[in-house]
């Protein structure tokens, strides 16, 4: 209400710098909302940076942990293949990718050999292209070396099965299984897949179950630091909450006399402050002292019932100029200050 009014008193002493103004807020307002934008864009950039990083390098790493979080809910569904493409496109250093007619050759990606620091691929697209390259892991993409292109006339390079680099990442000893060489294709990677299930579920659990001990435990911290604050202001309110000043001497006011001109004018008005810094939303006349009540009767001011916050409207304001308020405030012992109400 006291920005209201605030508001209202700028705008009737000067329309057009009142609209500059808000125009102006209003620009940097938009600024600012594209200042978080950004920053936000920026933190989730150095997050994921962050994230990478903690791989140091290492790929097997890395597709254990992203596969982790897929086996278990796609199972016989999951092809590797395609998620490691997925892979490769979230990662792949543009710069160093392979280009036909300078665009970034676009392909399917099909793993050769895996190894801790590198993976060997054999890439193909729908025109007949067709290639053995190198990714490397360097910190936070991916990057491609020693590109070779395969001719028609050259043997195809054959590409490594999904249960065998599931095996590789989950280290299972497939030798170790009964009958497996007499598994078919199907057979074999529906085998692994049932092995690993089990496990991924167990683990997921395990997760889930840490991280609501982790947010039970950080509302617990939050609620026990907040019950501390509320009692730290509690004792900070005790130690500073003083008596309001019964002495008009030591209390200030502000005067606002409405245009005379004006068709639907404001009512004259006081604004009363113990500081002269502001206005207290706090004051009222429900916790002003009686004898300033009474001081404020006798120069002519609605004392026992407040307009609003901090503000008390003056009696017949009709015949009272700005002057007389102020005369009569300060035959009472009241400090004027000028510029409380704008």
């Amino acid at each position: 209400r006291i920005l209201e009014v605030k508001d209202s008193l700028l705008y009737k002493k000067d329309p057009k710098a009142y609209e500059a103004e808000k125009q102006k807020e209003h620009i940097e307002h938009q600024k600012e909302l594209w200042d978080e934008v950004i920053a936000e864009h920026e933190e989730k950039k150095k997050k994921r940076e962050e994230y990478l990083l903690e791989y140091e390098n290492n790929l097997i790493k890395l597709l254990k942990e992203y596969f982790d979080s897929i086996i278990e809910f796609e199972k016989r569904d999951f092809n590797l293949n395609v998620e490691l493409e997925k892979i490769v496109s979230n990662l792949i250093d543009v710069e160093t990718w392979i280009k036909i007619e300078d665009k970034p050759f676009v392909c399917r990606i099909e793993l050769c050999n895996l190894e801790q620091d590198r993976m060997d691929v054999f890439l193909t697209d729908n025109n007949d292209y067709s290639y053995t390259a190198t990714l490397r892991f360097d910190k936070t993409v991916l990057i491609t070396e020693n590109v070779i292109r395969i001719n028609s006339n050259d043997e195809l390079p054959k590409s490594k099965p999904d249960y065998d680099i599931l095996a590789q990442l989950y280290d299972i000893d497939l030798s170790s299984i009964i009958d497996w060489e007499y598994k078919n294709e199907t057979e074999r990677f529906e085998h692994v897949i049932d092995y690993l299930v089990p496990i991924f579920k167990a683990e997921i659990e395990k997760k889930k179950q840490e991280y609501v001990d982790k947010i039970e435990k950080e509302e617990k911290e939050e609620k026990e630091k907040k019950d501390n604050s509320n009692n730290n202001n509690n004792n900070n309110m005790k130690i500073k909450k003083v008596k309001k000043s019964q002495n008009p001497n030591d209390w200030y006011f502000d005067v606002f006399v409405s245009d005379s001109n004006e068709s639907y004018p404001e009512p004259s008005m006081i604004a009363l402050s113990e500081d002269g810094n502001g206005l207290d939303d706090q004051l009222g006349s429900h916790n002003l002292p009686q004898p300033i009540i009474d001081a404020l009767n006798r120069a002519g001011i609605f004392g026992d019932s407040e307009m609003m916050e901090a503000i008390w409207e003056v009696n017949d304001p009709e015949t009272k100029t700005k002057e007389d308020i102020i005369k009569s405030m300060e035959k009472e012992g009241f400090e004027y200050s000028e510029g409380m109400l704008g």
